[in-house]
């Protein structure tokens, strides 16, 4: 694990081993949820890099700074309790991960999947961005979708469940 998020107080006081910690196993879980998120995070912000050769370091190093922005911003008098602590760490491993060509295969292996056409049919997704290269740099309306996808629905692809988190 990295120096730079070990050493911090939002680190040391949320997710890194406490003495006496009588919610020992909860955090144990947490944290090893957490650098096993920061391996996978870690391979996809890799690539950054190597897509986008003339942006800023956008590596597991900048993911590591943030926790130290994290100290100064929250200061001395707030706290965030370790399952707080696990959000934020989330969301600070995957907040760049998009930005890595590795996303765009995985979001075009997604893209030909039947319960993905139906979601974004349905208008419970939105369509890919203009720049992603499935959509060769073009915006299709509502319509060229409907006509692209007809009109699809879970039972007629094969699927009678919504994926959770999804609106019916």
């Amino acid at each position: 694990m990295c120096e730079t998020m070990r050493n911090s107080r939002l680190w040391s006081t949320t997710l890194a081993p406490q003495e006496d910690d009588t919610h020992r196993d909860a955090r144990d879980r947490l944290r090893a949820t957490l650098l096993r998120s920061r391996e996978h995070a870690h391979s996809l912000v890799s690539e950054v890099a190597r897509d986008l050769p003339t942006y800023t370091v956008h590596d597991i190093s900048h993911l590591d700074a943030l926790w130290e922005m994290a100290d100064l911003l929250l200061g001395r008098e707030q706290d965030l309790n370790p399952a707080e602590a696990f959000v934020f760490g989330q969301a600070v491993l995957f907040h760049d991960a998009a930005m890595s060509l590795a996303v765009a295969r995985f979001d075009r292996d997604i893209a030909g999947d039947p319960l993905w056409r139906d979601l974004v049919t349905r208008g419970n997704v939105a369509e890919p961005p203009e720049m992603h290269p499935t959509c060769a740099g073009r915006k299709r309306s509502s319509t060229q979708l409907q006509s692209s996808y007809g009109s699809a629905t879970p039972s007629s692809l094969g699927s009678s469940r919504t994926p959770r988190g999804v609106r019916r």
